[in-house]
């Protein structure tokens, strides 16, 4: 079982203890996630570097607006699915620490 021999029982419930998302699924993820965190700062700078006043036309402040409204939407979003993601790790962490306790409980290292 990778870095450690078992008895074929053993081997079963280690594989049983498998995260049930795998290391790649949990990169890409947190790449996706990462990549929303990156457009939200450059929406925001967008935001904070426009020129938008009262004596501005019309349509420069609906513009504004609605950057800002975008923004906001996507920081709501962007929030909640981050702390799911949070939730998603240590999830993941926990899963791994309780299949490599099991490994060095029940198997012999390999080396």
């Amino acid at each position: 079982n990778g870095q450690y021999s078992c008895s074929r029982y053993d081997s079963d419930q280690a594989d049983s203890l498998d995260p049930t998302e795998s290391e790649q699924q949990m990169t890409l993820a947190q790449n996706l996630l990462q990549q929303r965190a990156n457009e939200l700062d450059r929406l925001k700078s967008e935001i904070y570097n426009s020129y938008v006043n009262d004596s501005s036309p019309q349509y420069e402040i609906d513009d504004y607006n609605e950057k800002v409204d975008t923004y906001n939407s996507k920081l709501t979003s962007y929030k909640r699915d981050a702390s799911s993601m949070s939730v998603r790790i240590d999830q993941y962490n926990t899963q791994v620490e309780r299949r490599n306790n099991y490994l060095i409980a029940h198997c012999t290292k390999s080396y």
